[in-house]
């Protein structure tokens, strides 16, 4: 299959040169040879130019946290979809084989990650061979071993997953928001197009770092756990595919691009003037806002009110109701009503629903019902956004009726002196007391 490129993709005269000071954003994947691309990028920025390793962050929280970086790093979560606009920050990544990354990652938890409780995939590694494992996270629906990659990127850009069409359509979409992305398999040629691609200088020693120990190969595997991996990850090998086909097109540009033609500086020429235009986007990135589902149970209205303010500013720990009304057009049962509170760059502070409370009710159609969540606003102070979404079971993806983000908004004021410092505020109690014994222990030794 043919795959169609960008432009950018293909036209390496587009490079900038290092002295452009280009920078870049690298979305690590686990065990796609992230860490080894870590050093590579060391080596060519220096190691004061390499951010800290983010985990469990979005790319947003990211750059506005490391922005004076020339690379920043991290495994990224999209908690919340983001409208994508250029800023100036060229996006990378790395896939791999997506049943080989499955292996790797299953006997890199068996054979080099400590067992200890609050690990549950190096638990289940240790304790069980690989078809087992694959088959217990799949029924807790765990999605690091099926479709992986399809799901990270599909729900940069929306949480309404319905269909494996959409998903594999929506990763597509996400992955070609990337600027460059390489492919594991061919570690050399991805470092090499990646500085190519950027007029960087080149790195002839590649490191290997973070390898799995102890591990089989796909073609060692037995056929029913491969068949067991294929099927579960259909989407990611196509996806695979494409990026495959992608990366291999902009190989052959660059060969057609060199051949004969000597130095690789000679074809820098504009460089200036294309960094000029990529610097002047003066783009950000910012929330977006989906409402999906069949609409046969709707949110009709949200409201969040303070307990003392009786309005949506609220003081730090000050008990807070937020109240959803719903309009149901059908009868059903056991329905799970959730919210989500997301701060000014969209991280989730908080989420959670009536079925992970334990309260989940019935409705009947024609009928009116409110749902109040209450608790004490234990935030930092700044603007939260509140979204909400209706649905059956644990979560929206069995089968949603209404989800919206972006309800309405409310704000944590202080009012007063801060104690606190950080994310959250905790109820923190102290006291102060004498020792005795130690005392007692102390005038015995004099």
């Amino acid at each position: 299959m043919q795959t169609e490129l960008r432009q950018a993709d293909l036209d390496i005269s587009e490079a900038p040169h290092a002295a452009a000071a280009q920078t870049f954003i690298f979305d690590h994947l686990p065990k796609t040879g992230g860490s080894a691309m870590r050093v590579v990028f060391e080596q060519i920025f220096g190691v004061t130019n390499v951010s800290p390793a983010v985990s469990g962050r979005s790319e947003h929280w990211a750059k506005e946290r490391f922005s004076s970086y020339r690379m920043i790093v991290g495994h990224f979560h999209s908690p919340v979809p983001v409208e994508f606009v250029k800023d100036g920050r060229a996006r990378m990544t790395v896939l791999r084989d997506p049943i080989d990354r499955a292996v790797s990652e299953y006997f890199y938890y068996r054979n080099n990650v400590e067992r200890v409780p609050w690990n549950k995939l190096s638990i289940l590694a240790k304790d069980h061979d690989l078809f087992t494992y694959i088959k217990l996270l799949a029924g807790s629906r765990d999605v690091i071993v099926s479709n992986f990659y399809s799901r990270h990127f599909a729900r940069q850009i929306s949480r309404s997953l319905h269909s494996d069409t959409k998903i594999l359509s929506l990763a597509k979409e996400a992955l070609d928001r990337y600027d460059f992305v390489g492919i594991q398999e061919q570690m050399v040629d991805t470092v090499d197009l990646f500085c190519c691609r950027f007029g960087l200088p080149p790195v002839f020693d590649l490191p290997r770092i973070n390898e799995t120990s102890s591990r089989v190969t796909i073609g060692d595997l037995d056929r029913k756990t491969r068949d067991k991996l294929v099927a579960m990850n259909c989407l990611d090998v196509e996806l695979y595919r494409f990026a495959l086909s992608r990366f291999q097109e902009q190989k052959r540009k660059v060969f057609h691009k060199f051949a004969g033609r000597g130095e690789l500086q000679d074809s820098l020429a504009t460089i200036d003037e294309w960094a000029k235009q990529r610097a002047s986007g003066g783009a950000h990135s910012s929330r977006t806002t989906e409402s999906f589902g069949n609409l046969s149970i709707e949110i009709s209205d949200a409201k969040i009110v303070g307990g003392k303010s009786g309005t949506s500013i609220l003081e730090p720990g000050e008990q807070v109701t937020v109240c959803l009304t719903l309009d149901s057009h059908i009868d059903a049962q056991q329905i799970t009503v959730g919210i989500e509170i997301s701060d000014e760059l969209g991280e989730i502070a908080f989420g959670t629903n009536t079925f992970l409370l334990g309260r989940q009710a019935d409705v009947s159609a024609s009928e009116r019902y409110e749902v109040n969540f209450t608790f004490p606003a234990n935030l930092r102070h700044g603007r939260y956004t509140l979204g909400a979404a209706v649905h059956t079971g644990e979560s929206h993806e069995e089968c949603c009726f209404h989800w919206c983000d972006n309800l309405t908004t409310f704000d944590i004021v202080d009012s007063g002196r801060a104690t606190s410092v950080g994310y959250c505020r905790l109820e923190t109690g102290v006291d102060w007391a004498p020792m005795p014994e130690w005392r007692a222990k102390t005038q015995k030794k004099s």
